[in-house]
């Protein structure tokens, strides 16, 4: 049976409620595959601050290093607002991805019908949109696909 350690990091606001419901999808892919998950929660962001005055612990990071895979759920919140920027939830969320060499960043973006009109771009229910952000060097790239055609931009900051 294959067996994989995964660092689960609920975070702050809906995040703990959204890894949940992540536990449970895989609890139904461990029962269907024979796949076994071993999970560890840590806190992270400023569940982690509130808790350890850092938005990043060093045993969650080890825990995240020592791990297969992190299911991460969401950091910050207005709570931490006022907080000095290197004790803001956020600095966390980087400060795991830069200390496991993690440079990039995937967000896929879903098209609501309902919403089409209220984009700058000209988009169709069956287009999706994944943005590419790269940490160090600021380089950004988006993809706008519709079944076999698709088109690509980028740009750098800094």
């Amino acid at each position: 049976m294959k067996q994989y350690r995964i660092a689960v990091l609920p975070g702050d606001g809906i995040g703990p409620e959204i890894m949940d419901e992540a536990k449970k999808v895989l609890g139904v892919v461990a029962e269907r595959t024979g796949v076994q998950f071993d999970m560890e929660e840590g806190f992270i962001g400023g569940a982690a601050y509130d808790r350890f005055g850092t938005p990043l612990p060093d045993p969650v990071m080890e825990m995240a290093a020592a791990s297969d895979a992190v299911l991460l759920g969401a950091v910050g919140g207005p709570k931490w607002e006022p907080l000095d920027y290197s004790l803001r939830p956020e600095r966390g969320l980087l400060g795991l991805r830069s200390g496991l060499g993690l440079y990039a960043n995937l967000r896929p973006v879903v098209v609501f019908e309902d919403l089409i009109d209220a984009s700058s771009l000209r988009m169709s229910p069956n287009m999706f949109v994944v943005t590419i952000t790269s940490n160090w060097t600021g380089f950004r790239m988006s993809c706008i696909a519709q079944l076999s055609t698709y088109m690509c931009w980028s740009s750098t900051s800094g």
